[in-house]
């Protein structure tokens, strides 16, 4: 493919490198990247050329290094969750997106979760691949990187308790039922970019106490969730 230009968005002091390819789409899909990300070397692999390209036939797509990371601008020691969220905010103006699928792959589905929040008039659509199997499996079970207590603890009660969630991320009385049952031996993301699959291990997801997954078989008629914030504080 095409290599596409790079370009810069401004975020407070810094610079976020950003690529757009598809321009001549009518729909914006954002892409929220994982812990490392390099939008050139990106291209310089196989299997990431070929799935940007068939994103791209139907999407502008706009993908771009989190700050501190690929070629956006260094001098960044640990970024806030909030900070790194504000690059896609940064990148949309940028790139005169208005509204955007935002899709979060790995630890991007973090911030693709908290910008769709934070501007549910910017969020088209939200799409996550391999966000918290991937960070459990292999941060937590295979590179043993942190406990599984803590980990879990990261993805549950700390995100609820920054975004003020009442009630939630916590097994305890009188807390929602927001519960997931899975196999950690099992556990993983099992799909590619090309070819995408349902994350293994995980057996049973409860959404305010009712089941929308089942033994391993997601029930897409099953809509239990609900609104929880237009906006964070």
């Amino acid at each position: 493919m095409r290599r596409p230009e790079t370009r810069y968005a401004r975020a407070g002091e810094l610079k976020i490198a950003y690529q757009i390819s598809g321009e001549e789409r009518d729909i914006d899909v954002v892409f929220a990247p994982g812990t490392a990300s390099n939008l050139d070397l990106d291209l310089d692999l196989f299997d990431d050329t070929a799935w940007i390209e068939r994103v791209s036939q139907f999407s502008r797509f706009i993908r771009f290094d989190k700050r501190g990371t690929g070629l956006s601008d260094r001098g960044v020691v640990a970024a806030t969750l909030e900070e790194r969220t504000d690059d896609i905010r940064a990148v949309m103006d940028a790139a005169e997106s208005e509204r955007a699928f935002i899709w979060g792959n790995s630890e991007g589905g973090c911030m693709a979760c908290l910008f769709a929040a934070t501007y549910p008039e910017r969020t088209r659509g939200l799409i996550l691949w391999g966000t918290m199997p991937r960070f459990l499996a292999r941060f937590s079970r295979e590179l043993e990187l942190l406990p599984f207590e803590q980990a879990v603890a990261r993805i549950t009660s700390l995100p609820a308790r920054r975004a003020r969630l009442v009630d939630r991320g916590e097994l305890r009385p009188g807390a929602f039922a927001d519960v997931v049952l899975l196999d950690l031996a099992q556990l993983g993301d099992r799909g590619t970019y090309l070819e995408p699959e349902a994350p293994g291990g995980i057996e049973w997801v409860f959404v305010n106490g009712r089941p929308v997954v089942s033994a391993g078989v997601y029930d897409p008629a099953t809509l239990p969730g609900r609104a929880l914030r237009a906006r964070t504080p």
